[in-house]
């Protein structure tokens, strides 16, 4: 993460650690696609994890999307979690709208 970070200035990236021994629990990523598109649609978000097969370690993928003018979805965020729980949940919401500061102006936000 810390590379794209480097060779991309508009990725920007959100990682959970545990207390105990601050082993990671979740990361959450945001490129400035997603950013400019959270930006302009994202008043209401579907917010959803997916346990597959994506990773070698079988962590839910989260996945938050927006509709754009044409009902079109937009994905505004993504990321990994290790395990799908409510705290997962807020720290993905929080970490997307920490990466995109511009945003949540003056405007309301509803979350599915």
């Amino acid at each position: 993460m810390q590379s794209l970070l480097a060779s991309d200035p508009s990725f920007d990236f959100r990682m959970a650690r545990n207390g105990e021994n601050r082993a990671a629990t979740a990361v959450v990523w945001q490129t400035g696609t997603m950013r400019g598109d959270f930006e302009l649609y994202g008043c209401a978000l579907h917010v959803g994890f997916m346990k597959q097969k994506l990773n070698s370690f079988e962590w839910p993928y989260i996945s938050i999307v927006a509709c754009d003018a044409n009902g079109s979805p937009r994905c505004v965020a993504e990321g990994i979690a290790c395990v799908e729980r409510n705290d997962a949940y807020i720290f993905a919401v929080k970490a997307m709208l920490e990466m995109a500061p511009g945003r949540f102006c003056d405007k309301e936000l509803a979350i599915f």
